[in-house]
C-alpha cells in the first residue's frame, strides 16, 4: 500500500476538508509545542492549536515539561491570553 493510499485509508471516515467549516484556531502561547505542530498528514481537518488530537502530547518551552511556569497543564485549550505566563507570538 502506498503512502497516499495509507493516508486516504486513515481518513476514510473523516469529512472532506471542504465539507467541514473549520473553527478559527485560537491564539495559543508562543511557548506551547507539540510534534503535530511541525506537520500532519495531508487532509487532516483540524489545526493543532484547536487541541482536538487524542494522541498529541503538549509541552511548554519555558519549563520543558507538560506544565507551564504557573504549574497548570500545557494544552491549547489552556495556554491562552488570560493565563499569567502567556507569551504572545512575535
Amino acid at each position: 500500500m502506498s503512502a497516499e493510499d495509507q493516508a486516504a485509508h486513515a481518513y476514510a471516515n473523516w469529512p472532506a476538508a471542504e465539507d467541514e467549516v473549520e473553527a478559527e484556531a485560537p491564539e495559543v502561547c508562543a511557548c506551547l509545542r507539540t510534534k503535530t505542530a511541525f506537520g500532519s498528514l495531508a487532509g487532516a481537518p483540524h489545526r493543532w492549536q484547536q487541541g482536538k488530537s487524542s494522541t498529541a502530547v503538549y509541552w511548554c518551552l519555558a519549563t520543558m515539561a507538560n506544565a507551564g511556569p504557573d504549574e497548570n497543564v500545557a494544552h491549547p485549550q489552556q495556554c491562552l491570553a488570560a493565563r499569567s505566563c502567556y507569551r504572545a507570538a512575535e
